[in-house]
């Protein structure tokens, strides 16, 4: 044991000369299972445990975040390994008694060792620089070109357009009640175009129709700290401004104020807060005195629009379930079903005794030849109902 821990040791300073990596992958509910990647020739003398690299995992050979913890040169006949895509950060982001460590803690809180690790590891900062592009949301828009040469039924759409000028497709299509195929066959003529645009979700968005509060007037000592700074705004210095007040004094008010007239001159502005405790409050306030279209947050509680996935599984094996939602990130629960092997919150209906009290009724009415159809037998759910269909004609 103390010489495997010497050579572990060593090889979290110098590189290694094992042919694989052992790593623990950045998936949900795998417990403490390790995965052996291949270590291409140029990363080995690099390579360190505790350091996060880049891999391919699933059949979709997705792009995910690994953590190294330890080499073999070992590796079943029957397994094919992947290789290691690259080093995230080459400082290494645990040792090997820290490994331990959160090893002992999700053993003894019974989670999967990977939630201890996204707790105790920067994994946002590890995913910005892992170079992992996520897919951007699109949409497709309509845009008018001409009518002329269109027909008299084509004029009727071309009108309607023209009025907006362009228009999300989709809406457009729900608003006129027409179809994909006559706008394809509009652009194809050259009458309109249809192009793909990025959609920014602003989560503000839904304070759009609020009405903006007017802009308070100021006390004495209120306008003359404005003054003061609207002179070097116009002036164009960027020297640092204290502004000395208590709190409740009117910061923030002269804050908007100047914020205001750097608007006004066509620039930006960034408002950094001094805790995230305030985030809410401050965005709240700065929605009453400006549109909320043109406001930005960002803080480390930003996620990617959604905090946990309820998913209805299809006839799937648990390898393609973590394919599928390998880059969530997010809590996870099956309802209805279960995908055989996967570990996570379930909900489900009672298919067994529902099929039993069916099939009971059916028979104590006189009903002898009873016939049910279940679904896939891989499927848990018919499997479920199938159960209960079988026991309720043993008990007949």
């Amino acid at each position: 044991m103390e010489d495997n821990k010497e050579k572990l040791k060593a090889n979290t300073q110098q590189g290694i000369s094992g042919k694989y990596a052992l790593c623990i992958v950045d998936v949900r509910n795998l417990g403490t299972r390790t995965f052996s990647y291949l270590i291409p020739e140029h990363i080995k003398p690099k390579i360190r445990v505790g350091q996060a690299v880049l891999v391919p995992f699933g059949r979709r050979k997705q792009h995910i975040i690994a953590f190294v913890t330890g080499f073999s040169d070992y590796l079943q006949p029957d397994i094919q390994a992947k290789e290691i895509i690259k080093i995230i950060d080459r400082r290494a982001i645990f040792t090997l008694d820290y490994l331990k460590m959160l090893d002992w803690i999700a053993n003894y809180y019974c989670c999967d060792i990977n939630a201890v690790i996204q707790a105790a590891v920067p994994m946002k900062f590890l995913k910005e620089n892992s170079g992992k592009q996520q897919k951007e949301k699109t949409e497709k828009h309509v845009i008018f070109k001409t009518k002329e040469g269109a027909t008299q039924r084509q004029i009727k759409i071309l009108e309607q357009l023209e009025e907006k000028g362009e228009a999300p497709l989709i809406d457009f299509e729900k608003e006129i009640k027409t179809t994909r195929a006559t706008m394809q066959k509009l652009a194809e003529a050259g009458f309109v175009t249809i192009e793909e645009r990025v959609i920014y979700r602003n989560p503000l968005s839904v304070f759009k129709d609020r009405e903006q509060d007017e802009f308070p007037p100021l006390s004495e000592e209120q306008q003359l700290a404005f003054d003061e700074i609207s002179k070097k705004i116009e002036a164009g210095q960027t020297n640092p401004i204290l502004l000395n007040g208590i709190t409740g004094s009117g910061k923030t008010e002269i804050y908007f104020r100047a914020i205001k007239k750097v608007l006004d001159t066509g620039k930006n502005v960034l408002f950094l807060a001094p805790e995230i405790a305030l985030a809410s409050q401050l965005t709240l306030r700065l929605i009453r005195r400006f549109n909320p279209e043109e406001i930005a947050i960002w803080h480390s509680s930003i996620n990617n629009g959604i905090d946990g996935l309820i998913y209805a599984p299809e006839d799937i094996s648990a390898e393609e379930f973590y394919d599928l939602t390998a880059n969530c990130n997010v809590p996870t629960v099956q309802i209805d079903r279960m995908v055989q092997g996967v570990s996570s919150d379930t909900v489900l209906v009672d298919n067994a005794d529902a099929a039993y009290n069916a099939v009971s009724h059916l028979m104590n009415r006189g009903h002898r030849r009873v016939a049910i159809i279940t679904g896939p037998k891989s499927v848990y759910s018919a499997k479920e109902r199938l159960v209960g269909y079988l026991r309720a004609l043993s008990d007949q």
